[in-house]
């Protein structure tokens, strides 16, 4: 795709050649190949992880060399790498480009998207790692069914939370799932969830808010049976992704589940101090009534994909088949991908 619009570029005349437009046309198509690998980048790697010793030695009876897995994990990460260099190489075309030549302001502007692409997804890979993060590990003070039956994650995100009649406002970590907004906080020392309630979309009003002096990049949550929430995001982009999806799935569930009732998240479950700066991080205790549970020792760490572990023996056969199709389900092709974005 881009080497092909490159080579075409490449047979006009010099004056002609328009190599940022090249770029520019296709950015809209690159910017959605990126974001939805970023998407899927953070279950890839958990999947190399928890069956590093059989892809390795899969990839090395294929011919790889030893270690087999380093096939996989690199291949993984040039698309990254590849996203980093673009605007490398286009500032140093930029730097031998006469000043009056008329691909001179679209070279400029294609660096800035491609600066503005990588930053969307780093902010897509961190999401999606938290969210597989949160998935898989133990929620203190969980109440109801497994959180895996509540569906795939639609969208989430950390934000500060309002509820009516209160000035304070707390950190929280909302999930949406196709029928239910899901809300945690973060335990003591970040080192685990701790569960804040979930709220049913069927019933629910979501209103976009103007920004005052109270609130900032905010949209409200209410409905007959809940009290009213204000949450505010981290930014525009973030607030504008929450009532898109908030919006499509109150209208979806309300005409797939007309008879549901809503149950509100008491706000009594929030911790009674504001979060500042120095405390919002700091031991944030759950409300009386929350059943107690042991402490969890694993650290809130990111999945890097620069760490494999080996498998405990098992004493079973792994079909190595089943993990190339798992790994192909939740990644994109690498090669398929990195040759269309050459």
């Amino acid at each position: 795709m881009l080497v092909q619009s490159l080579e075409e570029c490449t047979k006009l005349p010099e004056g002609q050649q328009r190599v940022g437009g090249c770029f520019l046309n296709l950015m809209p198509k690159m910017k959605n190949l990126y974001l939805a690998y970023c998407a899927n980048h953070p279950s890839a790697v958990n999947v190399l992880t928890q069956h590093s010793e059989e892809l390795g030695e899969f990839m090395e009876m294929k011919g790889a060399n030893t270690p087999g897995i380093l096939v996989l994990t690199t291949g993984l990460s040039k698309p990254f790498m590849r996203l980093d260099k673009y605007p490398t190489l286009l500032k140093e075309l930029e730097r031998h480009m006469e000043d009056y030549h008329p691909d001179r302001p679209d070279i400029q502007k294609s660096m800035t998207a491609f600066k503005n692409l990588s930053a969307q997804c780093q902010e897509v890979r961190k999401r999606k790692e938290l969210e597989l993060q949160i998935l898989n590990e133990a929620i203190r003070g969980w109440e109801g069914e497994d959180i895996k039956t509540l569906g795939t994650v639609l969208y989430m995100s950390q934000v500060m939370i309002q509820c009516a009649g209160s000035e304070e406002k707390n950190e929280r970590y909302l999930l949406l799932f196709p029928n239910v907004l899901l809300m945690l906080s973060a335990s003591p020392r970040m080192s685990g969830f701790i569960y804040q309630g979930k709220l049913p979309l069927t019933g629910t009003c979501i209103t976009k808010l103007e920004d005052n002096e109270n609130h900032k990049n905010a949209y409200e949550i209410s409905g007959n049976m809940i009290e009213r929430i204000i949450v505010s995001c981290n930014n525009q982009q973030d607030l504008q992704e929450w009532v898109d999806h908030l919006h499509k799935q109150t209208k979806f569930t309300s005409m797939t589940n007309p008879t549901i009732k809503p149950h509100s998240v008491p706000c009594h479950t929030l911790p009674s101090h504001p979060v500042t700066p120095s405390s919002k991080h700091s031991d944030l205790k759950p409300a009386p009534h929350t059943p107690r549970v042991s402490h969890i020792a694993t650290p809130l760490t990111p999945w890097n994909a620069t760490q494999y572990h080996q498998l405990e023996p098992t004493g079973t056969t792994k079909n190595i088949k089943a993990l190339e199709l798992k790994l192909l389900a939740s990644c994109p092709s690498t090669p398929t991908f990195c040759s269309t974005l050459l």
